[in-house]
């Protein structure tokens, strides 16, 4: 979302406008499955970056408390080297499963009272 200073000047109200990339200029997001958690951010982008990929990001991702998971969030640039990660079973000698990360653009809704933004607890 770019939302560079830019106004669409209706009347006498300006009004900010936003942008979103066109899917075909979107990075690749990828959900790595497996990978221990003792293994640092960058020991796995130096990974990649040795068989060829070039993460702009990696994010491990986090429990509650703050535990790490055996789940690391990969960005990559969209081209066609990036499409290969898909195809890949193996990292750093681990066994590891690539997926395209799903998204949710739903509100969480309580299931006691019905309402949005929050959960039962």
């Amino acid at each position: 979302m770019i939302t560079a200073g830019l106004f669409v000047s209706s009347g006498r109200k300006r009004c900010p406008i936003t942008l979103f990339p066109l899917p075909s200029e979107r990075n690749i997001h990828a959900v790595i499955r497996g990978v221990h958690a003792k293994l640092s951010e960058i020991e796995i982008k130096e990974e990649l970056q040795q068989r060829g990929y070039s993460p702009l990001h990696i994010i491990r991702l986090k429990r509650g408390g703050g535990v790490p998971m055996p789940l690391v969030v990969v960005i990559l640039p969209k081209i066609e080297k990036s499409q290969q990660l898909f195809n890949e079973h193996e990292l750093l000698g681990l066994a590891i499963r690539v997926e395209v990360q799903k998204n949710s653009r739903l509100i969480g809704q309580c299931h006691r009272c019905q309402k949005y933004g929050h959960a039962q607890s």
